[in-house]
């Protein structure tokens, strides 16, 4: 039902009436109802406390709007409410380059629209106002855990995915706006294999800024453990590339997810997540590898010229858990 109210409000917002106790305070006279209702940048009024949201907006010189309720900002599209995105969105802007100047009053003149915009904030402070609170009226989610399961989680609970996880989507979507991800101990295992491992599900990294532009050889796992704080904390999500002497180029000060055979890893005993650094002899061979962990509390792994270590795979990015 919340889905259905949502869909029906969010797919015609440009029909929403304004919300119920929002006012508008016009002044001067309409001459012209398109020079009355242009907008160059909306603003915030002033004097507001920072821990509130502003309740009024002027809208331009003559059009102010008041009584805007403290729960419309909570809809949060990208870290910006909708409200301020419309706000930023719908103002006069010139190009530095260009010199192109950008006038969103333009659309309401061609289609004989000269209250549109304020139109348009007007509906997106009620859409906004009912979202949050269809979102607030959902019940909690109960998967039938027993009392003391939901009191007490087990570390194998905690230790779930939280990120969705489609089971498909599309193909030319694949290793695009999609990465597989892998279960780390299955990729390290078709990496011996020297083979694709067979993904467990898709999750979108469009707002990681990687761009695998189709390479196979990308996939996203789950950090295990804190030896890699601040930037990776465990439960966090990390963009790999599988690494390969073709397409990886240099580890040195990267970090890595290795495969060692001497020493205890994060992950199944005998890989870990550390940052690669390596020392050479001057005839070019390998001295000594270092993997160092970015948390001071855990020691680094040094491994020698005779020690077997293998570099799976490259980290990339990291999307928080």
């Amino acid at each position: 039902k919340a889905g259905k109210a949502l869909a029906e409000l969010h797919l015609n917002y440009e029909e929403v009436e304004p919300c119920p106790g929002v006012t508008v305070d016009e002044t001067g006279t309409k001459q012209d109802e398109y020079a009355y209702y242009t907008v160059e940048k909306m603003r915030f009024a002033t004097g507001v406390k920072a821990k509130d949201k502003p309740g009024t907006i002027l809208y331009n010189g003559h059009i102010v709007v008041k009584n805007i309720p403290q729960e419309a900002y909570d809809y949060v599209v990208n870290g910006k409410s909708a409200i301020e995105w419309i706000m930023e969105r719908y103002a006069v802007t010139i190009d530095k380059e260009s010199l192109i100047k950008n006038d969103p009053n333009d659309w309401s003149r061609e289609h004989n629209k000269p209250r549109y915009i304020l139109d348009l904030l007007l509906s997106v402070i009620n859409v906004s106002v009912q979202t949050v609170a269809i979102v607030k009226s959902l019940p909690s989610l109960n998967l039938g855990e027993t009392e003391s399961a939901t009191t007490q989680p087990s570390a194998e609970t905690e230790s779930q995915p939280k990120m969705a996880i489609l089971e498909e989507v599309a193909e030319d979507e694949k290793f695009v706006q999609f990465l597989p991800y892998y279960n780390l101990k299955a990729a390290c295992g078709a990496f011996e294999a020297n083979e694709l491992p067979t993904q467990t599900g898709w999750i979108d990294i469009s707002t990681s800024g990687v761009h695998p532009r189709g390479d196979k050889n990308y996939f996203i796992c789950q950090a295990k453990g804190n030896s890699m704080q601040p930037k990776i904390d465990d439960g966090d999500w990390v963009i790999c590339r599988f690494y390969t002497p073709d397409n990886g180029g240099s580890r040195n000060g990267k970090m890595v997810i290795a495969q060692i055979s001497e020493y205890d890893g994060d992950y199944d005993g005998k890989y870990t997540l550390k940052e690669y650094h390596s020392e050479k002899n001057a005839d070019g061979s390998r001295k000594s590898i270092t993997l160092r962990p970015l948390n001071k509390d855990y020691s680094p792994i040094e491994l020698h010229e005779e020690d077997d270590v293998k570099v799976v795979a490259v980290v990339e990015a990291v999307m928080k858990g």
